[in-house]
């Protein structure tokens, strides 16, 4: 599953990950995911300690309490991950044993949210003077756990991108042949047989939405809070008179795109997959036409044609992952910003 030693090592270090190399529950990395979601959840409460005996305005407290909700969500979306794997093992067997391609585009979500925890670390930079000496330690060190959760998260979106991004690129393939099929000398075996190779992916598929149904639930929950208390933020900062506004302001876009950049990258590898399926039953919609003109009697492969076999990605069965959500998020953070900004302004 895993395309390099690196990718392997900080899945591992994370504790995301409960397999060893022949597949089965290594129960070292189960202890190591218990000591680091006890980490995780002890800094969640150490978070909410501090908020009970800071006193701050009511805008940074509703902040801070927005990001709580979402570090709980994250510290969540964790749980349930390693959740899936042992209680699903069997269907991540199938997942690890289908044939792996070499993936490029999901490792993009690593190199982004590597470089989303240094911009993190900049940012802590910046506000140090507003901290005094007894604080600053706290500070940092809440900064820089919280952008820890965010990584880990991350990971569970990277492993969903790289098994779907697998299934696309063995899709494309059979899609590939399907269209070149005229040349090909037995052509009805030839059809059938890539019917067979597009039901494994199939199955794959609906195995990958199983196993990973509610950790997108919770990822698309984080993130639309997330999104909505980043939104919330760049009002409260743009009301300061603080003289890092404008860096703070623009760090909290950053935030933004990558709250709703989650989504987005979960959705539109769920949309890619779902044209490429729908691109093989147009091809084989035409191809069963041309035949019956020909003379040709396929009963079966009309059978096939009028089934439509596919896959509805979704988070838990409660929404559907595709382009809609991402216009029904941006919709109502819009509606839920507006009616912060009246009441604590």
């Amino acid at each position: 599953m895993f395309d390099s030693v690196i990718t392997f090592f900080i899945t591992k270090l994370a504790g995301l990950w409960l397999f060893n190399k022949l597949y089965e529950i290594n129960y070292w990395y189960l202890m190591e995911f218990m000591i680091v979601r006890l980490l995780e959840l002890s800094f969640i409460i150490f978070e909410i300690y501090l908020l009970c005996v800071t006193i701050e305005n009511e805008r940074i407290t509703m902040l801070k309490i927005i990001f709580i909700l979402v570090d709980i969500l994250d510290h969540s979306v964790n749980l349930l991950h390693v959740y899936s794997q042992f209680s699903k093992r069997n269907l991540w067997k199938l997942l690890m044993l289908f044939k792996a391609r070499k993936t490029k585009v999901s490792d993009f979500v690593l190199i982004y949210n590597f470089l989303l925890v240094i911009i993190g670390s900049a940012d802590v930079l910046v506000d140090l003077s507003d901290y005094s000496s007894n604080d600053l330690i706290l500070y940092i060190v809440d900064n820089h756990v919280s952008q820890m959760i965010y990584f880990f998260n991350n990971l569970t979106i990277y492993q969903f991108c790289k098994l779907m991004e697998n299934l696309i690129i063995n899709l494309k393939e059979v899609n590939k042949e399907m269209g070149m099929i005229k040349n090909q000398l037995y052509l009805k075996l030839y059809v059938q047989l890539l019917i067979r190779k597009r039901n494994k992916i199939i199955n794959q598929a609906r195995i990958v939405n199983n196993v990973f149904s509610w950790q997108n639930l919770f990822i698309g929950l984080s993130s639309t809070i997330g999104f909505i208390a980043c939104v919330y933020e760049v009002f409260v900062d743009a009301n300061s008179s603080e003289d890092n506004m404008l860096f703070s302001i623009v760090m909290t876009i950053v935030f933004i795109v990558y709250y709703i950049g989650n989504i987005f990258t979960v959705v539109i590898y769920c949309e890619k997959f779902g044209n490429q399926d729908e691109i093989f039953n147009e091809q084989l919609f035409q191809l069963t036409v041309e035949r019956v003109l020909l003379g040709n009697q396929d009963d079966d492969l009309w059978f096939y044609v009028s089934r439509k076999r596919n896959v509805k990605f979704t988070a838990a069965g409660f929404f559907n992952l595709g382009y809609p959500l991402i216009t029904s998020i941006i919709s109502s953070t819009i509606t839920l910003v507006a009616v912060l900004v009246q009441f604590t302004f």
